[in-house]
């Protein structure tokens, strides 16, 4: 029977069904008059009403099952036939299922990431309050600035500059103004802690809170308290709030925990509440191991002991609307607070308020761009993916005509046909779905490494959480749809009578719609190409910079004698016998100090400074440059050539002259026409002469052009930590284990961190461009190799039906070349057609990653043309082997079989 008359018996047993409850309800009221006429109560009489009519409801109850398990039936026979009709085509199952499982899993995987980075709300109750607060301001004029500035505080006139750091009295005077509709609070993150509790020390993050910070958030601790203002008291116990990592790695998760010590930088704290196992941080980069107050700043902070000045912006800030708070009349608030109190260091200052739900952290902000990118090229390969199996489900619909025929001559309607057909695609993307959940787990790792640049990975961490298994299922559904309906319909529609004839005289359908789904493949594959060769070009010429400085055999790590208790003048002579010591080990060939590492994205803006030789430089024009503090033996090391005057020496002590170095773009923007050594630039009314100048160097990354920078000598300055780079003969991480011998020989407590070697450092640099160059060229390869499945499955299904019409042309005189060449001439026509359009697309396309391109232009024709012909290319290959075919037809066999 077919669907259509099954569904007609459904609905004359469902309008059956209806009957039946009219005509219960009708005789029931009937017979309830009666009995209430012959004197029985109305209660008694429904009731006895109810029983009578007790077999009529059974009845009625048994045909509405009968109705639930016959579509269940229904449903069951189509799926077991449509599984034994995939079985019965292993070829098209397998392309199908590969096809699908890698769409789906580079779906999933990709999704994965975005929702860890981007959508994941903080574990706090009511996230939809949280705000985060940033600032923006004409011309700023700030001493120390520790956050994410735009433009680097440049201080232009007329440039518009930003940050997310605010002073302490800036916090103090916008709490003030916002206490009506909103409670603020601040953190500042404190990097490389020495950490112990009852194990072995570790290196961890840390935050410095305000009074508020953990009621801002609405966080409870899982055991003790969090931090209140009576922690915040110059003189109070030193109080700390753990994580729920630090607990479990230091205190083997000891529910007696409170009121223990732990080691903070070899300063004790008590432990007042540890946290939830959820809770990582207000959304930074890198987990929060413990909380402190801020009377805690002068103990692990010790650089940043004028933080209550209004000179030094170093405060987080977040806030937490109240339920009856006002949004706009808070903007207002902060705003004007914000205006008055930096009226004399910015012009048109104003606070910025932005959602706050997934907290600050700036690898959201880095990775909002890139991951819209690859989603946008993940969804372009799961196109490709369904029109592909669109595009064979067509041909082996065509192929199938005299099957659809004989059904349909047997009973077999034309719903029945689109339900079939509908199941076998079904079937295909659930099992597409489950294996690309396999593919996901496998690839998200991959691409967090990738994200990352490091073996690391991010600090986020990517569950497959019901948003994500909702995502894969809707793109399961979704393909489902897309892959067969189009040609479930094509199905239903064949003529029966057509594909009763014999296949000899029946006519051929020429597969207008596969085609056009195979065009579309080629076009969507070559702008993927296209924007996979605009990466690798960025890519090639990112490495061939010259970042003034040799990449090559140098070794970095990074030490931290504030940790072990060490005064800056202590320091300072640590410093000198670790350098003293290294340049001893095999191998090392010099030694220098360093306040960061070149092209680590860290940087210090050194504050603003005068130049007693350009008085026109003043006001908001004050001149700016990095700063960098550096050993003696920095410039020699490091490989950056001094061009004029002398570098630091060991001379330039503390009690000595100030003197410092300037790179040549320095000189250029603010000594062109002066004779740059001997000038001297006052830094907070101190002098520092300049003696010395070097060539260009990069500083923070490839991609940013050179800044002008100030060289000091880190004998005349003050830093907790600094990093040692040794230049080596071998293999520079080959000599790590001997720095660190070294180090722990002069003084164990003295935490050695972050090893590595200037190379990867600047792999890591270009971390952004090696992942798209490597993602979006592999996916790039995938739908080309997809656009290829789908044009050699059409090609071969149109091959496998033309072979008689074939046999007859070379009977009458065709030659194979001449057969092969008419495939290929239809191969060549698509790919052609799809290459030219792909490549329009890609040139429209491309403009939206302008930004993420280096030494390339968007239009760029030769890139443009290359992909093109590559996807041309790989369309002809995919020909050649049913060319080949048509080509070795035996035109008296092919006749004979018919």
């Amino acid at each position: 029977m077919g669907l259509p008359a099954r569904l007609l018996n459904l609905f004359r047993r469902g309008r059956l069904s209806r009957d039946l409850d009219e005509e219960l309800r009708f005789h029931l009221e009937e017979r309830v008059d009666d009995l209430t006429t012959a004197g029985m109560s109305e209660a008694d009489a429904r009731r006895e009403a109810r029983r009578q009519f007790g077999n009529l409801a059974a009845y009625k109850e048994r045909t509405r099952e009968r109705d639930l398990l016959a579509g269940v039936e229904f449903v069951g026979q189509d799926l077991r036939h449509a599984l034994r009709a995939l079985q019965h085509a292993p070829a098209f199952t397998v392309t199908a299922l590969v096809t699908l499982a890698l769409a789906i899993g580079a779906n999933t995987a990709v999704f994965s990431v975005v929702n860890g980075v981007l959508l994941n709300a903080l574990p706090v109750p009511h996230p939809e309050d949280l705000r985060i607060m940033r600032w923006s301001g004409l011309g700023p004029r700030i001493g120390m600035f520790s956050g994410t500035s735009d433009h680097g505080l440049s201080g232009v006139a007329g440039l518009r500059d930003g940050g997310d750091a605010f002073s302490y009295p800036l916090y103090q005077g916008l709490r003030r103004a916002a206490a009506a509709d909103a409670d603020v609070f601040g953190y500042y993150q404190l990097r490389g802690v020495t950490t112990r509790g009852r194990h072995e020390a570790v290196v961890d993050d840390g935050l410095i809170v305000t009074e508020s910070f953990f009621e801002g958030l609405a966080i409870s601790p899982l055991l003790g308290r969090p931090l209140t203002a009576s922690d915040d008291i110059d003189g109070a116990p030193p109080a700390v709030v753990i994580s729920h990592a630090l607990w479990t790695t230091q205190f083997d998760q000891d529910p007696a925990v409170i009121g223990q010590h732990v080691s903070l930088d070899r300063r004790p704290f008590d432990v007042v509440g540890v946290l939830p196992a959820d809770f990582h941080g207000p959304g930074f980069d890198t987990p929060v191991a413990f909380y402190v107050p801020m009377s805690a700043r002068g103990q692990l902070a010790p650089n940043w002991t004028s933080v209550s000045s209004s000179d030094t912006w170093w405060l987080h800030l977040m806030a937490r609307l109240r339920r009856d708070g006002n949004e706009q009349r808070l903007q207002s608030a902060v705003t004007n607070t914000f205006a008055a109190l930096t009226a004399d260091v910015m012009q048109a200052p104003r606070v910025e308020i932005a959602d706050g739900r997934a907290g600050l952290a700036t690898d959201r902000q880095r990775y909002t761009q890139p991951l819209a990118i690859l989603m946008s090229v993940v969804v372009i390969v799961l196109m490709i993916a369904a029109t592909n199996l669109a595009g064979l489900s067509i041909a082996r619909a065509a192929a199938r005509q005299h099957e659809w025929s004989i059904r349909a001559a047997l009973g077999g309607g034309r719903w029945r046909i689109i339900r079939q057909s509908l199941a076998e695609s079904a079937i295909l993307a659930v099992a597409g779905g489950a294996l690309g959940l396999l593919v996901a787990v496998w690839s998200r790792g991959l691409l967090w490494r990738l994200l990352a640049g490091t073996r690391e990975g991010l600090p986020y961490r990517f569950p497959l959480d019901p948003t994500v298994l909702a995502f894969t299922a809707g793109l399961t559904i979704g393909t489902a749809v897309l892959s067969g309906f189009v040609p479930a319909f094509r199905a239903a529609r064949m003529d029966p009578a057509a594909g009763m004839r014999p296949r000899g005289v029946a006519g051929m359908p020429r597969l207008v719609g596969g085609r056009a789904l195979v065009a579309i493949q080629i076009t969507l594959a070559t702008v993927l190409i296209a924007g996979a060769a605009f990466y690798v070009r960025t890519l090639t010429n990112l490495t061939r910079i010259d970042p003034g400085f040799r990449i090559d055999h140098l070794l970095l790590f990074r030490l931290d004698p504030s940790a072990a208790g060490l005064s800056d003048d202590e320091a300072v002579e640590f410093f000198d016998q670790v350098q003293t010591a290294i340049a001893r080990i095999p191998g090392a060939q010099s030694v220098a100090v360093s306040h960061y590492k070149l092209l680590g994205r860290v940087m210090s803006g050194g504050g603003f400074f005068t130049l007693p030789a350009r008085p026109d430089l003043s006001g908001t024009s004050n001149p700016r440059a990095y700063r960098l503090d550096v050993s003696e033996t920095f410039f020699g090391t490091m490989g950056i050539p001094l061009v004029l005057g002398r570098g630091l020496a060991a001379k330039d002590t503390a009690a000595a002259t100030k003197v410092v170095v300037v790179n040549e773009t320095f000189v250029h923007r603010y000594l062109p026409d002066r004779y740059p050594i001997g000038q001297t630039l006052t830094i907070n009314d101190e002098p520092w002469s300049i003696v010395g100048v070097s060539s260009d160097a990069k500083y923070t990354g490839l991609r940013d052009p050179i800044p002008p920078t100030v060289y000091f000598s880190y004998r005349q300055s003050r830093h907790g930590s600094a990093y040692i780079a040794v230049r080596t003969t071998p293999a520079p991480l080959t000599l790590a284990d001997s720095a660190r011998q070294v180090v722990m020989a002069l003084n164990p407590d003295v935490p050695l961190t972050d090893i590595t070697t200037e190379a990867n450092v600047r792999d890591q640099n270009l971390g952004r461009e090696a992942l798209f160059a490597t993602l979006v060229g592999g996916l790039s390869i995938l739908a080309v190799l997809l656009a290829c499945i789908g044009l050699y499955g059409l090609v071969a299904y149109n091959l496998t039906r033309r072979r008689r019409e074939i046999g007859v042309r070379i009977a009458l005189g065709a030659t194979p070349g001449m057969m092969a060449r008419s495939v290929l001439s239809e191969a060549l026509w698509l790919g052609g057609l799809g290459a030219g359009a792909g490549a329009f697309g890609a040139l429209a396309l491309v403009r939206f990653i302008r930004s993420q391109l280096y030494g390339v232009a968007p239009g760029d024709p030769w890139t443009l043309a290359s992909a093109a012909a590559l996807a041309l290319a790989a369309a002809i290959v995919a020909t050649i082997v049913p060319a080949r075919r048509a080509a070795m037809v035996d035109p008296v066999s092919t006749l004979r079989s018919d």
